[in-house]
C-alpha cells in the first residue's frame, strides 16, 4: 500500500511538471528535463572572459602621454601649478 502511495505521489508531481512546460506526455518530460539540465550545465561551465580581455589595459595604464591642462592642476590647490 505504501508503494502504490509513493507511485500516486511521483505521478501528481510528474503531472505538474508536465503542465509548468506544456507539454502532454511523460516522456517529452524526460526529454525537456534532459535538455535543460544539459543547458544548465553549460551554463555553469562558462568562464567569464578575463578583465584584461574587456579592457584596453594597457591604454588605460599608459600615463606617459598624461599631460593635463594647467588649470586643472590649480584646481587641485597647487601652488606653481604643475607639481
Amino acid at each position: 500500500m505504501a508503494r502504490l502511495y509513493k507511485q500516486c505521489r511521483f505521478f501528481r508531481k510528474r503531472k505538474i511538471e508536465i503542465a509548468r512546460y506544456g507539454l502532454r506526455f511523460l516522456n517529452n518530460l524526460d526529454t525537456t528535463e534532459a535538455k535543460e539540465t544539459e543547458r544548465e550545465e553549460i551554463q555553469d561551465c562558462e568562464v567569464p572572459a578575463p578583465v584584461s580581455d574587456i579592457l584596453d589595459l594597457p591604454g588605460i595604464l599608459d600615463l606617459d602621454d598624461f599631460d593635463p591642462d594647467p588649470v586643472f592642476w590649480k584646481s587641485l590647490d597647487f601652488i606653481s601649478g604643475i607639481p
